[in-house]
């Protein structure tokens, strides 16, 4: 398992990982950035960025009640490349509840919709520029 991002931000360059790493499956825990796959900005930081190798799978779950309008406890997974259906499944169910809560699951459909093409884009523009600007206040600081 990856953590990405990191507590204090730092992102990896997930596409790097998934070619290089000679392992079967990967699990990259992005709980704090489920909006990676929303903004060009964080291109190839996402687990789910890139094209599939083949031979591996890919998972990547993400708390998007921590960083999206969703409700506490929200979360999802995400995988690509070949997996047994059956066997994932039957995992998942060992670990959920038999009563879904229906509010919880249109908290995580109204996120990803608020994301979704150019809302999502302007949604994360004025981070984007904060996030340019940094290390330039930060020389400046040193000075």
């Amino acid at each position: 398992m990856i953590t990405n991002s990191t507590y204090d931000g730092l992102l990896y360059n997930t596409n790097w990982i998934k070619q290089t790493l000679d392992v079967p499956s990967i699990h990259f825990d992005s709980a704090w950035v489920p909006y990676t796959n929303f903004h060009p900005i964080y291109a190839g930081k996402s687990g789910m960025s890139g094209e599939r190798v083949p031979g591996k799978v890919f998972f990547e779950t993400q708390s998007t009640h921590k960083m999206l309008a969703a409700f506490s406890q929200a979360s999802l997974i995400h995988i690509k490349g070949e997996y047994d259906e059956d066997t994932f499944n039957e995992a998942f169910m060992m670990h959920t509840t038999t009563s879904p809560s229906y509010p919880l699951v249109a908290s995580i459909e109204t996120a990803a919709a608020m994301l979704r093409g150019n809302p999502g884009k302007r949604l994360h523009q004025p981070f984007g520029r904060t996030r340019a600007a940094f290390p330039q206040r930060g020389a400046a600081a040193e000075r």
